[in-house]
């Protein structure tokens, strides 16, 4: 007689033995079982063959955390790794190095949350060249077992592929993430402290000639706004483009001809005040009103309109 499988609700009315510890079969597939320890806690183990040994395999996570539906999921996995001449507990062990609190990956997020989105105005360029570049390379390394030799294969690695900037970048942030890694306990010394960059990158020293200033000034009132007075503004302030794209009108004062720039708008994250010619309070005091950034503008008769123009 055909014996019948295991359900959820007998798992959760099942009885510890304060005797001995039981294991019943929970499958499909076969290998699966529910584990009652003496003390009753329950969990999961696959017993299985590979290579002609037996071999059993505690999963990560018990009883009730894991139920029966997701138990026999990740027997099938671990079938599935049998089916591919892997053993599934070298899988599974480097699936728990990945998620442990001292992974190269869990570390990373970490600094990212509690140190560059809050300090780096450029933090998704950070997070985007260590998910790309770096950790994929090291993604089952626990922090300790990052060394030197692997930094400086990372780095040759991304120069070799004729990306000498992003090289010269990667190994920016990651003497960055491995002196917060030593502060914060993670590994007692930097593998990147005495690596020197790869490329030496040549300053920009394009300017623009009398004849070019002249001739985008005269230019820039035939462009769709906002880029005219952008371009304007940017000539008259001398500010980074991305500080002019995000100026709003709560940051300008156009009677003391000054401009506040907050620390999160600036690129070394330190507010500081800009004064703003009589050309410049001009331009502005000529912008439309639109809430948020004046470079913003909103659909047409939209609420955040303020009015067209403003009167002095």
């Amino acid at each position: 007689m055909k014996k019948e499988a295991l359900t959820a609700k007998q798992i959760e009315h099942m009885k510890a033995d304060p005797e001995r510890r039981i294991e019943v079969p929970a499958g499909p597939p076969t290998g699966l079982y529910l584990v009652v320890q003496k003390s009753g806690s329950k969990g999961w183990a696959f017993r299985y063959n590979f290579r002609g040994r037996s071999r059993k395999l505690t999963f990560p996570k018990g009883y009730p955390e894991w139920g029966l539906a997701a138990a026999r999921a990740e027997a099938e996995a671990k079938v599935a790794d049998l089916d591919r001449d892997v053993d599934p507990a070298v899988s599974q062990a480097e699936e728990e190095k990945i998620d442990a609190p001292d992974s190269a990956k869990v570390v990373a997020a970490e600094w990212i949350t509690r140190y560059v989105k809050p300090n780096t105005q450029t933090w998704r360029e950070v997070e985007r060249i260590l998910n790309r570049d770096v950790l994929p390379v090291w993604r089952d390394k626990f922090m300790h077992e990052i060394q030197r030799p692997d930094v400086l294969r990372l780095i040759d690695t991304i120069t070799d592929s004729k990306r000498p900037v992003l090289a010269n970048r990667t190994l920016s942030i990651l003497k960055r993430w491995f002196r917060w890694s030593v502060e914060r306990g993670y590994i007692s010394a930097s593998p990147a402290a005495e690596v020197r960059p790869p490329s030496k990158e040549a300053t920009r020293e394009r300017v623009l000639t009398p004849d070019e200033t002249v001739a985008i000034w005269t230019a820039a009132p035939d462009l769709d706004y906002p880029f005219g007075p952008y371009f304007r503004l940017l000539m008259l302030t001398g500010q980074r483009r991305s500080e002019v794209a995000k100026l709003r009108w709560e940051h300008v004062d156009l009677d003391s001809q000054l401009w506040t720039l907050p620390r999160e708008d600036t690129k070394a994250g330190r507010a500081h005040e800009v004064h703003l010619s009589d050309a410049a309070v001009e331009l502005l005091g000529n912008l439309p009103r639109y809430a948020g950034h004046f470079v913003s503008a909103p659909p047409a008769g939209s609420a955040r309109y303020r009015g067209s123009r403003r009167r002095r």
